[in-house]
């Protein structure tokens, strides 16, 4: 697991804060990962491209038990949700 992400909140949850900047359909999302096994690292060029995009949807659809159909979110930023009088 990456030092980037931060450990669990208390109840073993991490949050992320999610912006779409879709022109179309502008959103905030909020997503939990509810399990460490639910946090894969992945393979980057250079460039910091993702080379390992066969084996992230074949991650993705064993960890659902169905398949998937992945579509990318417009320019999106992320931020980790850390709650106030919780560990850094």
């Amino acid at each position: 697991m990456s030092h980037i992400i931060p450990p669990p909140g208390p109840a073993g949850i991490w949050r992320l804060l999610i912006l779409s900047r879709d022109p179309q359909d502008p959103a905030w999302l909020l997503a939990a990962i509810t399990s460490p096994a639910h946090i894969r690292p992945t393979v980057l060029d250079p460039i910091g491209r993702y080379q390992d995009w066969p084996l992230v949807t074949t991650w993705t659809a064993a960890r659902l038990g169905e398949h998937v159909e992945l579509t990318p979110v417009t320019d999106p930023l992320v931020w980790t949700i850390r709650l106030k009088g919780s560990r850094p």
